[in-house]
């Protein structure tokens, strides 16, 4: 479904974004009281937002769009590695910086190479929102969202992806 040569292409956009915005970048360790006992403290200062108007297309997102399975304008988070941007608008909802950061440890499970295929594989399969890795970070934070006591969502990702 992506060739080597687009991998490598998402690969060299991913690091001249994070480059690029490296100014704007904020630990998700402000996250320790609101994500205690879901997240780890050293996973939470590893792991950094960017706060963004739009959030960025990246290239081969045609792939997605002209597929009907991904509209990047209406898209309110964006994980590459361990940095994500979140847009403005949405940079105070907890649910999507707890979503956010399900992707980042399903990219640190899977490396960019596996994360980056099997993500657009399945967003192009089973469209955005039935995507396995879509399902995984939506029933993760849904379980946040709702009030549940913490657990460790690195191992429920585990659990998931085998």
């Amino acid at each position: 479904m992506l060739s080597d040569s687009g991998v490598r292409s998402l690969e060299a956009w991913a690091s001249m974004l994070i480059d690029e915005t490296a100014d704007k970048k904020t630990p998700c360790s402000t996250f320790n009281d609101h994500f205690q006992g879901f997240y780890s403290r050293e996973l939470l200062a590893e792991t950094h937002f960017v706060i963004i108007d739009r959030i960025p297309t990246p290239p081969l997102s045609h792939t997605l769009l002209h597929a009907g399975k991904l509209d990047f304008s209406k898209v309110s988070g964006l994980t590459l590695g361990s940095t994500y941007f979140v847009r403005q608008s949405e940079s105070h909802n907890l649910q999507i910086h707890f979503h956010e950061l399900v992707h980042v440890i399903q990219w640190r499970l899977l490396t960019t190479h596996g994360f980056l295929t099997r993500y657009i594989k399945e967003v192009v399969e089973h469209g955005y929102r039935n995507a396995p890795l879509e399902i995984m970070a939506y029933d993760l934070d849904n379980r946040f969202q709702q009030g549940a006591r913490p657990f460790d969502v690195e191992s429920a990702v585990k659990k998931y992806i085998k």
